[in-house]
């Protein structure tokens, strides 16, 4: 079976999307090096950008919850927590439901350092797309709505809608 009725268990896929998944992790990668390129232009390293974006769409998240989220190692995300901490970016509180736990909160300075990192990739974003057609920027709608719906894969990552 190929096509639209050949299984979607990755055992048999067909010819064309083997190549479209080819394509699309190739574009992909290549998207994420200049994002991280643009990205880079900020002081603040991009695992504690992460951080800060997912504590910022989800407050009182766990260290642990963190690596979910972030499908990290725990020991990656304490690392990466400790620093944001050392900065005081992030600070930690027990968990008024478990004292045992600690939660995770953006500080001030979190919010600023957050914000000034996505300015420079923004400002590179809104650029590119400005010069993009009407169409294809209603394209663009449509591919992220199919990108959104390739990551759910149920677990908890989150990524923003418009």
């Amino acid at each position: 079976m190929t096509g639209e009725n050949a299984p979607r268990d990755g055992a048999h896929l067909s010819v064309a999307d083997g190549e479209l998944a080819t394509e699309l992790a190739e574009v992909m990668w290549a998207f994420l090096r200049r994002l991280r390129a643009e990205t880079t232009r900020s002081e603040l390293p991009l695992a504690q950008q992460a951080v800060l974006a997912r504590l910022h769409a989800t407050p009182a998240m766990t260290s642990s919850d963190l690596a979910r989220a972030e499908l990290v190692s725990p020991q990656a995300m304490n690392s990466t927590v400790a620093a944001a901490r050392t900065a005081g970016l992030v600070r930690a509180d027990r968990d008024e439901a478990d004292g045992r736990r600690m939660v995770l909160h953006l500080t001030a300075d979190g919010e600023v350092a957050l914000r000034e990192a996505r300015e420079g990739r923004q400002t590179w974003l809104v650029g590119r797309i400005e010069v993009l057609s009407a169409e294809q920027r209603a394209g663009l709608d449509v591919t992220l709505a199919t990108l959104r719906a390739l990551l759910d894969d149920g677990h908890q990552t989150r990524v923003g809608t418009r």
